[in-house]
């Protein structure tokens, strides 16, 4: 079944300046309901939810992000009635998954060993500046020469300082190429979409025989987090905090974390009683 205003929710959304992977998320949702479901009410909602994990198999997290973009179709249909609770998770205090410095540096290699340039640049920049994949995107050659950015996500702007290396590396390189405007560029001038990252990254992973676990656009944010800790030598989290973008420095402490294997190693070392 079709949604019901799904594309003026779609308009809806982008009014609201949510991001393009909020507004693909959050329509996805709204489809996956009405796939089940002809009526929108509580009780197919609460069905909704409990099948979302006992027949769809998803984890808590993604049956989360689906009832979310459920839960704001409801506010723009105005059926508050309808909404329904997700589901609680512990929370997480370590980051796993994360792309090490030594994959990194492969990947790096292998791409400059094929002359792929432009995606050597882009995993370059997510991995020395620890910007969101949406944030990214947005990044324009130009923004080299100065040394830093003006990135635009959710109606709030924040600058991206470019360190100094990376920005003569890229300047040196796009020289000789003076109509490519975006660092993310797609062959019709635009920039990438989010999605589009994101697959090629699997791609890369195949290519390069790197663990695809550790292969998503947001591994180089972690890797960036965790890296910039272990070389700063004041391990300056408020300075961390900033870079990355975060509202709340608690968000930016998880990075202060052992993982779990560590914390596991850490325990049986210390527990001998």
């Amino acid at each position: 079944m079709t949604p019901p205003k799904l594309k003026k929710f779609e308009q809806w959304l982008f009014e609201q300046e949510r991001c393009e992977s909020t507004i693909e998320s959050y329509t996805y949702s709204v489809k996956h309901f009405f796939d089940r479901y002809k009526t929108l009410n509580k009780v197919n909602m609460i069905d909704w939810k409990r099948r979302l994990i006992s027949e769809d198999g998803y984890s808590y997290k993604t049956a989360n992000a689906r009832i979310c973009g459920m839960n704001v179709y409801c506010d723009f249909m105005e059926r508050y009635e309808c909404k329904i609770k997700q589901y609680k998770i512990q929370k997480k205090f370590t980051v796993d998954n994360v792309i090490s410095l030594r994959q990194y540096n492969k990947l790096l290699q292998c791409l400059k060993d094929d002359d792929n340039m432009k995606w050597y640049f882009i995993f370059k920049t997510l991995g020395m500046t620890g910007v969101r994949c949406a944030e990214v995107i947005q990044i324009k050659i130009d923004d080299f020469e100065q040394e830093y950015s003006m990135i635009y996500n959710k109606g709030k702007s924040r600058k991206v300082y470019l360190p100094k290396v990376l920005c003569e590396e890229v300047m040196a390189y796009y020289k000789d190429n003076p109509n490519i405007v975006y660092l993310c560029e797609s062959r019709y001038g635009t920039p990438l979409s989010t999605r589009g990252i994101a697959q090629m990254t699997k791609n890369f992973a195949d290519k390069y025989n790197i663990d695809k676990k550790v292969m998503h656009p947001h591994s180089f944010r972690h890797m960036f987090a965790i890296e910039f800790l272990k070389n700063n030598k004041n391990n300056d989290i408020v300075l961390l905090s900033n870079m990355l973008g975060h509202s709340d420095i608690n968000t930016t402490a998880i990075y202060l974390q052992k993982t779990e294997k560590e914390q596991i190693r850490e325990l049986n070392k210390t527990v001998n009683w």
